[in-house]
């Protein structure tokens, strides 16, 4: 830039001294917004004025600086490479019943939008058709699955039958159970009478002074 304003400035000296003319007087004041475009979003600023390329160049190479070095390069070339393999894509709809179906938070979630109810054979269904139709196994469930499901459909059908079901038939508890305001709770069985020696002495002695 400091090279080609040299050039310009030689070549208006140079026709001054030929007698074109001296530059045209500015007939009003130039705003700011005429030469200056403001930018939408983040932009980094280029102090040094060198392109995009050079810079890279430089940073990577002349400096020493590795690829993924701790600088702006090696920050934007981690996160293409994060996009590019993939690690932030949701798990293909093939596999969910090893990943999403199986997690602790899906489960909680589930519970917690389907208040009063239990979708935990809604779950173990979902995941045997995840696994008959996209990933085309015959048998999705084992024998052991087959009796959990049993065993969960029993569970939701004595709740729905019995509102007020609890452990001893059904694994759910009850959050709001009420108890007396003062419970006693024995840390040892009863101890019993003792037996009283006295009267069977008594009658013994009777009986000998008798005789």
């Amino acid at each position: 830039m400091v090279l080609l304003s040299r050039i310009l400035q030689s070549a208006a000296a140079a026709g001054v001294s030929k007698g074109i003319g001296a530059p045209a007087l500015l007939q009003k004041n130039i705003r700011i917004d005429e030469f200056y475009r403001r930018s939408v979003g983040l932009v980094i600023p280029n102090y040094t004025r060198m392109p995009f390329f050079a810079h890279w160049w430089e940073v990577n190479f002349s400096t020493g600086n590795w690829l993924f070095g701790l600088n702006c390069f090696g920050t934007l070339a981690g996160a293409l490479f994060i996009v590019w393999t993939g690690w932030l894509d949701k798990p293909p709809i093939d596999r969910i019943d090893r990943t999403t179906l199986n997690s602790a938070k899906y489960r909680i979630l589930c519970a917690y939008y389907n208040e009063g109810k239990r979708p935990a054979l809604k779950i173990a269904q979902f995941g045997a058709k995840v696994r008959y139709y996209y990933r085309g196994i015959d048998h999705p469930t084992t024998v052991n699955e087959e009796k959990d499901m049993l065993f969960k459909l029993r569970e939701n059908y004595l709740i729905e039958k019995h509102p007020g079901i609890q452990y001893p038939y059904v694994h759910r508890q009850f959050n709001q159970v009420k108890t007396p305001s003062e419970l006693k709770v024995p840390l040892y069985p009863a101890i019993p009478e003792p037996y009283h020696f006295h009267e069977q002495h008594g009658h013994g002695a009777e009986s000998s002074g008798h005789h």
